[in-house]
């Protein structure tokens, strides 16, 4: 499967001899950064510059050769089954490759593109089939909290950006969308690997995409590599347990782990513990303590409430909880964790 050249954008046809700098000079919103992604694509350069989202790290500009994007795209396509007679939807922000990937995809597979401006709670206003999109998890608890028939239209779904939490698989089993959890980044030009969520192929393993494979440095920490996504050996911060060279369990973040009495605490194995319990946004944090080193702390998004930790271990529950009106952000809607922290230590 090869780049079609031409893309299916709400029945219209869009190739190389369009007129991209008369589209974005008349478009606004995600239409016009749709049609400067496409100016940008059909231009003669091999790359594309596109900014990473800035959760983990700080957000930088990251260059990727249209032919490792054209890669990724097939793989996703010829996994999800993505051909001509295919709908495409896209509802994350275009600037980054979430979106940009989506476009990708359209163009390789010849499959027709919607698009809606990106919200809380997408799939308000097409009304027909849908094959495939990609959400965060906020999106879609967004649909499940106002308008859950809607996933009657949609067929298959990608969930990436954040961790899925417990609470949120619960909900999706009684949809009949098949769900896909993603692990990727920038670098990778999206997703390297799906793990099923709901429907009776439902684990917590994921398994790799394409030509991709894996391994783990001394850290425990994922390596991955892809010769037709042009990845050689790039190591992660992400702490696995590794099946084979195709499929791992993925633990949480090294940058997150917290050493709290001699005891290793991965926050995030908390957090999905604490997502029956709690609803809105929150994440488990560290202070420095006298005593244990490093302990660990909850920080809660909004009013005071009362949170029962019956569900944790005894080294894995909050010493302290901080209710915070509003934590800090990425442009893509990602929680900055330290900046919210620090935020809290300089109050």
């Amino acid at each position: 499967m090869t780049s079609k050249q031409t893309i299916i954008i709400k029945d219209k046809k869009y190739d190389s001899h369009s007129n991209y700098l008369q589209l974005v000079e008349n478009a606004n919103g995600i239409e016009k950064d749709l049609f400067s992604f496409l100016q940008d694509w059909y231009s003669s350069s091999d790359s594309i510059d596109i900014r990473s989202s800035g959760s983990t790290a700080r957000s930088r500009i990251i260059r990727l050769s249209k032919k490792a994007m054209v890669s990724s795209a097939e793989a996703t396509c010829q996994f999800f089954g993505i051909g001509s007679n295919e709908v495409l939807h896209l509802c994350v922000p275009v600037q980054y490759i979430a979106g940009k990937m989506m476009l990708v995809r359209a163009l390789v597979s010849g499959a027709s593109l919607i698009f809606e401006e990106p919200s809380a709670a997408p799939l308000l206003e097409y009304r027909k089939q849908i094959s495939f999109s990609a959400m965060t998890p906020m999106q879609v608890t967004g649909v499940l909290n106002n308008h859950p028939e809607r996933f009657q239209n949609l067929a298959q779904l990608i969930i990436g950006g954040a961790p899925v939490l417990q609470a949120l698989k619960v909900r999706l089993q009684l949809i009949n969308t098949s769900c896909y959890a993603t692990f990727g980044m920038t670098e990778t030009a999206t997703h390297v690997a799906l793990n099923r969520l709901n429907g009776p192929r439902s684990s917590d393993i994921y398994e790799a995409v394409g030509d991709v494979s894996f391994n783990a440095d001394d850290r425990g920490c994922l390596i991955i590599e892809s010769k037709n996504r042009e990845i050689n050996n790039l190591f992660t911060n992400d702490i696995v347990d590794l099946k084979d060279r195709s499929s791992f369990r993925w633990l949480g973040r090294a940058d997150y782990v917290i050493n709290t009495g001699g005891l290793k605490v991965y926050p995030e194995v908390i957090e999905e513990k604490l997502s029956r319990e709690i609803s809105g946004n929150y994440f488990i944090a560290s202070l420095p303590d006298n005593k244990l080193g490093e302990k660990v702390i909850l920080l809660v998004e909004g009013e005071k409430r009362d949170i029962c930790f019956d569900c944790l271990d005894k080294y894995e529950q909050p010493k302290q909880v901080y209710f915070i009106k509003k934590f800090v952000y990425t442009a893509s809607g990602k929680i900055q964790r330290l900046k919210t922290l620090n935020e809290l230590i300089d109050a």
